[in-house]
């Protein structure tokens, strides 16, 4: 055998074993973890409102991630309080944390049955917030859909907060 058919036959076995790590490390990456709610609070610009909604999100891969195309609800009580999207790239470092703030446009609200909840919320009862949504994790040529669900308990107190009536 003479030498440039043994450095072609390690070069190719180099390369496969390259690719081969490429798509493994792919396939481990994990789905980034929306820890919790940090903010939630109602906001008015130019005559429209907007829930803004800002969560922790974790990511536990030894690579650095972007998230995109975020697709989130949020709802109390079984009362859809608006849908929301995230159309921008959000880069997420390896093994960090990181604080996404995004709105929801809250036009279409059911008033009446939200100042039903409103007031069922300022006579003392609890409620739980729910923000849902689905969103997609890539890095380089990779790429997959995952899903979250969030919830917080909101009282008179954080309602009085988000309104800002404090």
């Amino acid at each position: 055998m003479n030498i440039s058919a043994a450095l072609r036959k390690y070069t190719f076995t180099f390369s496969l074993f390259v690719v081969w790590c490429l798509f493994y490390s792919c396939a481990s990456i994990q789905p980034v973890e929306f820890r919790r709610v940090e903010k939630l609070d109602m906001t008015e610009k130019e005559g429209k409102s907007s829930a803004l909604v800002q969560v922790s999100v974790y990511n536990p891969n030894s690579i650095g991630v972007s998230l995109r195309e975020l697709n989130t609800e949020l709802s109390m009580d079984n009362h859809i309080l608006g849908k929301g999207r995230l159309d921008e790239s959000h880069h997420i470092r390896r093994k960090s944390e990181s604080k996404l703030t995004f709105l929801i446009p809250t036009e279409s609200v059911n008033f009446g049955g939200m100042l039903s909840l409103g007031m069922q919320l300022f006579s003392g009862e609890k409620k739980e917030a729910v923000l849902r949504g689905k969103f997609k994790l890539s890095k380089s040529l990779w790429s997959k859909s995952y899903s979250f669900e969030l919830k917080k308990n909101v009282d008179k107190d954080v309602l009085k907060e988000m309104m800002n009536l404090k």
